[in-house]
């Protein structure tokens, strides 16, 4: 279990922030602070206007995740330099994310990488022609990550829909409820029924959390503009990435699997999934949806204090959880077949 999870690393202010990257990377500025699961984040702008983002990894993080995201973005600027990703910033000595060794940031590692514009996914309304676009982004991007390799991709990660079995002891810290009990029982489908036949399908590094918070649009709200936080890659099976993204599109107000269809629909034209792969869509954005339900209210009794980041869409998770497990899942499959021009 991860303990950057279960345990808080102390608070730090954005002055220590500001402090340590006017020292390191000598940037000046004014600093405000960003929300994080687990990390401390803030934006530094330059009186120029110059904008960063600092990222300070929680005390007890790994060091291989950290250097695994430093190194995806490398790897990218590299090879797909047209995927509108951050940019890694060095310090005045040309390193990054080395550990902080004196001071209040002692023993954590900074990150500062470039910012980009746009708005967040979450605060517009999404569109079909964003949809379309979010599945052929995942697409190119899955395609660049295709021969990245890392140490750090093959950890225990709890937000890895193909390591999901590691979520079944979480239930046992939660208040007894009928909620519980429906959590248990789709979980437990889910590892015996959905796990076995995931673990023979095409696998490697993916981004992992194509999320409405790490997606940018454009500021007029008609295309994307940037993918975000790296935080959660891993080496996975290709087909989660474009479950986890449409699952983000799923609607808590009506049938929710029209906008997932569009996402899938618009990755298989870019990169054709196989028919077993498709068939698997649905139970995996609803393997997704479990882990959404699940983790935040895990972390939760684990660390109340950060309980207004950490449960910000637990009423929507639960609301689509719920619709969507009403849902004809051989419908579901067959629009998604029918939508990547397979109909059968």
């Amino acid at each position: 279990m991860e303990l950057s999870l279960r345990t808080s690393s102390g608070p730090i202010t954005g002055k220590h922030a500001s402090d340590f990257v006017t020292g390191a990377y000598g940037l000046e500025g004014t600093v405000r602070r960003l929300g994080g699961e687990k990390d401390d984040n803030f934006i530094l702008t330059t009186e120029r206007g110059q904008s960063f983002l600092v990222k300070v990894a929680h005390l007890y993080e790994d060091p291989d995740v950290v250097s695994l995201q430093t190194s995806v973005l490398d790897y990218l600027e590299r090879v797909a330099p047209e995927l509108l990703i951050q940019r890694v910033v060095r310090d005045v000595d040309g390193l990054s994310d080395a550990p902080v060794s004196g001071g209040p940031l002692a023993g954590r590692r900074v990150r500062v990488t470039t910012y980009l514009e746009g708005t967040v996914l979450r605060n517009v309304e999404s569109t079909s022609t964003l949809r379309h676009e979010i599945g052929t982004t995942a697409a190119q991007l899955d395609h660049a990550l295709k021969s990245f390799d890392h140490v750090g991709l093959r950890r225990a990660l709890l937000w890895d829909i193909g390591q999901a079995k590691e979520l079944l002891p979480l239930l046992d810290e939660l208040l007894a409820t009928k909620e519980r009990q429906l959590l248990e029982v789709q979980l437990e489908r889910f590892v015996s029924e959905v796990l076995p036949r995931l673990s023979s399908l095409r696998s490697q590094a993916v981004h992992n959390d194509l999320s409405t918070d790490n997606l940018l649009v454009t500021h007029d709200g008609r295309s994307l503009a940037g993918i975000l936080d790296f935080g959660d890659v891993v080496h996975t099976q290709l087909v989660n990435e474009v479950a986890i993204a449409a699952s983000y599109q799923l609607s808590a107000s009506h049938d929710p699997t029209n906008e997932a269809v569009e996402v899938v629909a618009g990755y298989h034209a870019t990169s054709p999934l196989t028919d077993e792969e498709l068939n698997l869509v649905p139970e995996l954005i609803v393997g997704r949806v479990l882990l959404w339900v699940i983790i935040p209210r895990w972390r939760s009794a684990k660390l109340p204090q950060n309980d207004a980041y950490v449960l910000r869409n637990a009423q929507r998770s639960w609301s689509v959880l719920l619709r969507l497990l009403g849902v004809a899942h051989d419908d579901f499959v067959e629009r998604l077949h029918v939508a990547c021009g397979n109909g059968h």
